[in-house]
């Protein structure tokens, strides 16, 4: 009587562990898929980078030691001088700020933007940076994405209330 209860359970278990391996394997390939790193186009806020103030494109570019080409990389900061996290870099063809937005990015913990986004310049482009209710823009247009290579040395830092 011993055995045969002990093989039913047996069989008992075996069946309910069966009946559960589809549920593993769904949440074993969500959990790789989810491990994954972003290789987004843009960053999208949140997460902290690295090297504030620097000039990104120094290192991210073809050949450079950082990871990924950006075409667009700089740094935002609020009033009392730290990286500001949320502020939306929005770029347009025109002095007016107006139509379809070239590219538009969102700065993270840091105080870091980029796209790794290929962005035409052509005679340049116009900057806007928002930040709850408070905007700035550039008064003359950029013809490069290497934001910090000026601002910061030449040109005040990007600062948004």
């Amino acid at each position: 009587m011993y055995v045969y209860t002990y093989v039913t359970n047996l069989i008992d278990m075996k069946r309910k562990i069966f009946a559960l391996i589809p549920f593993f394997v769904l949440l074993a390939g969500a959990l790789v898929i989810g491990s994954c790193e972003k290789d987004n186009d843009e960053n999208e806020g949140g997460e902290d980078s690295h090297n504030a103030g620097m000039d990104c494109l120094a290192c991210h570019k073809s050949g450079g030691e950082g990871e990924g080409t950006f075409h667009i990389g700089g740094t935002v900061y609020n009033a009392s001088n730290t990286g500001l996290d949320g502020a939306v870099v929005t770029l347009y063809a025109t002095a007016d700020r107006t139509g379809t937005a070239v590219a538009t990015m969102t700065s993270d913990g840091s105080g870091n933007f980029y796209t790794k986004s290929a962005v035409t310049f052509g005679s340049g482009l116009y900057a806007t940076i928002t930040s709850g209710t408070s905007t700035a823009s550039m008064v003359m247009p950029i013809t490069s994405g290497a934001c910090s290579s000026c601002h910061g040395s030449a040109t005040p830092k990007i600062t948004v209330n």
